[in-house]
C-alpha cells in the first residue's frame, strides 16, 4: 500500500478538487484545470496497477468501485455545487453605484468597528444612499465601511459603535464585485457585503438603535469583561473568547502577528478542546448520563459556534470535538485524520465557498501538519533528550507553523523568526489562562460577584501581552517574503503528506520520492523568486 488508506479524506480532497477545478473553469484556466484531472486520474491508475497483482487487479478494482464512484460523484458535486452558487450571485440584481459621487450613507451597524492604526472598518446593512440626483436603497446587500481616522478625535462617539447603532456619514462608494472575470473577492462572500465606502470626514453622526437577541448576547458578555477588567486587556479577553477583534488595541493584534501567535485570536481547537474538557468534567461530577453529557457539550458548542458568527475554524472545532467525544461513548474508535476530513466536507457541503477562505485554510493546513508531522518532530526532539513535555510542546508549534508556512507568505507577505519560541512559552501557558476566563465568564453570568475571577485573569493576559510585546520588539522578529505560486504550494502539501507516517512506501522509495519532490521544491521556489527579482 502506498498510504493508510481513508475513505473520508479522499472524499474530503475529491470534493475540494471539484470546486476548485470550477473556479479554473469558471476563470478560463481550462488548462490547469485539466492537468489537476489527469494526474489524479493518473494517480489512481498507479495505485490499482502497482499495488494489485495482476491476477488480482479486477477483483481489487471490483472491491474499491464502490470508494471509486463516490470520490467521482463527490467531484461533480463539488464542480456543480460551485457553479451553481456562482450563477446564483451572478444573478444578484445589486445596484451600480457611480464610485465618483459623494453620497450621504444611512445604514444600520453590524458589527463594533475594528481600529487599526490610522483607520477603523465595520460593516453596515439596510443601507440607504442620497446624492443630489437620487435616492438608491441597497437593502438586498450589506457595506463595508472604512473610515480615516487621521482626523477623528479619541472622544469620538464613532468608537463606541454597536450593533444596531444607524450610521450617518458622507462617502465615496463603490460595488464590490464577489465574482470577477479573472479574480475572486471571497471575502465579500464571506462577510456578506457587495458595496466599498471610504469616509474621511469628522462629521459623522451615530444614533443608538436596536440591538439583535444575539447581539445583546455578545454586548452582555462584553460589558462583563469590560467591567472586571482595564479596556486594554479587556479587549484581548473578548478577542479570545469570541474572536471579536474590535476592541483589540491595534499594537496587541501588531505584537501578536509579529510574535507568531496571532492564531491565539481566532477562536478554534484550543478553545473548543478547553471548553469540551471543562463542561464534560463539570457534568461527569453532577453524575449525568454520557450521552446527556455529549448531548448538551454538542448543544452548547453550537451556541458557541453563533456567538463566534458561524467561523470556520470554531465550526471545524466543534465538529470535531462532537465527532471525539460520541466516538467515546459509544465505544467507537475515532481517527483524527477522518475526523477532520468530514468536518471539513460537512463544510464543504453547506458552503462550497468555505474553501477559499483564509479562516478555513489556515484552521485545516493547521490540523493536517499536526498531525503528519508533530510526530516526526517530537521524535526529534526527544532524541535531544528536551524531555517530553518540551518536545511535544515545540513539535505541535513547529508542525502548525510549518504547516501554514505557504498560506501565511501568500496573504501576509511575511514570516516570523521568533514564532517557535514565543508559541512554546505563550500558548501552554494560555490554555490555563482560557479556562479561567471561560470558567469565570460562567460563573460571573451566573453569580456576578464572581467577576473577581476575570480580574484575576487579567494578570495572565498581561503577561502574555508583554511576552508578546518583548518578541515583537526584535529587529528580526519578522521578515517580509514575496508571495509565492500555487503548483509551490501544492507540492509542498504533498510533501508533507510523504514524509509523515501515513506515506507506507518502503523506506528507500520513500527517500527517493520526498529528495525528488523537494528538488522540485527547491527549484520552483528559486524560479518564483528570480522571476519576481527580475
Amino acid at each position: 500500500m502506498f498510504a493508510h488508506f481513508r475513505p473520508l479524506f479522499i472524499v474530503f480532497l475529491s470534493l475540494a478538487l471539484g470546486i476548485w477545478c470550477a473556479e479554473l473553469f469558471r476563470t478560463g484556466q481550462i488548462i490547469y484545470a485539466v492537468i489537476i484531472i489527469a494526474v489524479c486520474l493518473l494517480a489512481v491508475l498507479f495505485s490499482f496497477f502497482k499495488f494489485a497483482s495482476k491476477k488480482k487487479i479486477f477483483s481489487y478494482l471490483w472491491i474499491n468501485k464502490k470508494v471509486a464512484i463516490v470520490t467521482i460523484l463527490f467531484f461533480a458535486v463539488g464542480f456543480a455545487s460551485f457553479y451553481s452558487l456562482f450563477l446564483e450571485v451572478s444573478s444578484e440584481e445589486n445596484i451600480k453605484v457611480n464610485s465618483s459621487v459623494e453620497y450621504l450613507v444611512i445604514g444600520e451597524v453590524r458589527n463594533a468597528p475594528v481600529k487599526y492604526e490610522d483607520y477603523m472598518t465595520m460593516f453596515i446593512d439596510d443601507v440607504m444612499l442620497q446624492s443630489d440626483e437620487d435616492v438608491l436603497s441597497l437593502n438586498n446587500a450589506g457595506m463595508y465601511v472604512r473610515i480615516d481616522t487621521t482626523n477623528i478625535k479619541d472622544n469620538s462617539v464613532l468608537f463606541e459603535a454597536r450593533a444596531g447603532d444607524v450610521l450617518i456619514f458622507y462617502a465615496t462608494v463603490r460595488n464590490a464585485d464577489v465574482f470577477s472575470k479573472e479574480d475572486m473577492f471571497s471575502y465579500a462572500y464571506k462577510s456578506d457585503f457587495r458595496y466599498i465606502a471610504y469616509a474621511d470626514q469628522d462629521d459623522i453622526s451615530l444614533v443608538e438603535g436596536q440591538q439583535s437577541a444575539i447581539d445583546s448576547v455578545r454586548q452582555y458578555i462584553k460589558d462583563i469583561i469590560y467591567y472586571s477588567m482595564d479596556e486594554r486587556h479587556a479587549g484581548l479577553a473578548y478577542a479570545l473568547f469570541v474572536g471579536d477583534v474590535s476592541g483589540l488595541d491595534y499594537d496587541i493584534k501588531s505584537n501578536f502577528q509579529i510574535s507568531g501567535i496571532a492564531h491565539l485570536l481566532a477562536v478554534s481547537g484550543l478553545n473548543t478542546a478547553l471548553m469540551s474538557l471543562v463542561l464534560v468534567w463539570f457534568f461527569n461530577k453532577i453524575r449525568l448520563k454520557p450521552w446527556m453529557s455529549v448531548l448538551f457539550v454538542t448543544l452548547l458548542l453550537m451556541f458557541y459556534c453563533v456567538l463566534c458568527d458561524f467561523a470556520p475554524s470554531v465550526l471545524r472545532a466543534s465538529l470535531m470535538s462532537v465527532f471525539l467525544l460520541a466516538g467515546q461513548v459509544f465505544g467507537k474508535q475515532t481517527d483524527n485524520i477522518s475526523s477532520v476530513s468530514l468536518a471539513g466536507l460537512i463544510l464543504l457541503l453547506v458552503d462550497p465557498m468555505y474553501l477559499f477562505d483564509l479562516s478555513y485554510q489556515l484552521s485545516f493546513a493547521c490540523v493536517f501538519a499536526i498531525f503528519m508531522l508533530s510526530p516526526i518532530f517530537e521524535k526529534f526532539f526527544l532524541k535531544l533528550r528536551l524531555g517530553k513535555f518540551i518536545s511535544s510542546n515545540l513539535a505541535l508549534s513547529l508542525a502548525s507553523q510549518v504547516g501554514t508556512l505557504p498560506l501565511i507568505i501568500n496573504t501576509f507577505g511575511y514570516v516570523s523568526l521568533v514564532s517557535l519560541l514565543t508559541n512554546l512559552i505563550v500558548v501552554p501557558f494560555m490554555s490555563y489562562v482560557y479556562i479561567l476566563l471561560f470558567v469565570g465568564l460562567m460563573l460571573t453570568l451566573v453569580l456576578p460577584f464572581m467577576w473577581f475571577l476575570l480580574w484575576i485573569d487579567q494578570w495572565g493576559l498581561w503577561l502574555v501581552d508583554v511576552v508578546s510585546s518583548w518578541f515583537a520588539s526584535f529587529n528580526y522578529a519578522s521578515v517580509d517574503i514575496a508571495g509565492i505560486i500555487t503548483p509551490i504550494t501544492v507540492i509542498f502539501f504533498v510533501l508533507m503528506f510523504c514524509v509523515s507516517s501515513f506515506c507506507l512506501l518502503k523506506r528507500k522509495r520513500k527517500i527517493i520520492l520526498n529528495c525528488t519532490l523537494a528538488c522540485v521544491l527547491t527549484l520552483l521556489v528559486i524560479l518564483n523568486y528570480t522571476i519576481l527579482l527580475i
